[in-house]
């Protein structure tokens, strides 16, 4: 929650990528469109993957784990499978112990997908 609160603004949504996603509404945020997915083995396999609006939808802020979790197999599946997506749509902000701070970029800064 700290690293939220010293690199983000009050108005962005948040996604937390992992079993739930309780930043938005531990921090009172808007909650993103999408997400709608819990990223553990039963939800996600490397032939079917779901789709990327579905997984991540219009998230203003993406926190990514870095820390060894139980479903981290299937973390390293999506990040795998939506590197390219995440890079394009996404730039490193921060950085705790535990999460990497991704901030949607604006259209003027985005990269050709």
């Amino acid at each position: 929650m700290d690293l939220l609160r010293a690199h983000t603004r009050f108005n962005e949504s948040v996604l937390g990528f992992g079993m739930s996603n309780p930043f938005s509404y531990g921090l009172l945020r808007p909650p993103a469109h999408g997400g709608a997915v819990y990223m553990t083995d039963t939800n996600v396999h490397e032939k079917i993957m779901p789709p990327a609006d579905r997984l991540i939808g219009d998230a203003d802020i993406i926190l990514i784990p870095t820390y060894h979790a139980s479903q981290r197999p299937t973390m390293e599946l999506v990040l795998h499978a939506y590197y390219s997506l995440l890079e394009a749509r996404y730039t490193p902000v921060a950085q705790s112990a535990n999460w990497r701070l991704y901030r949607r970029r604006r259209h003027t800064e985005a990269r050709a997908e």
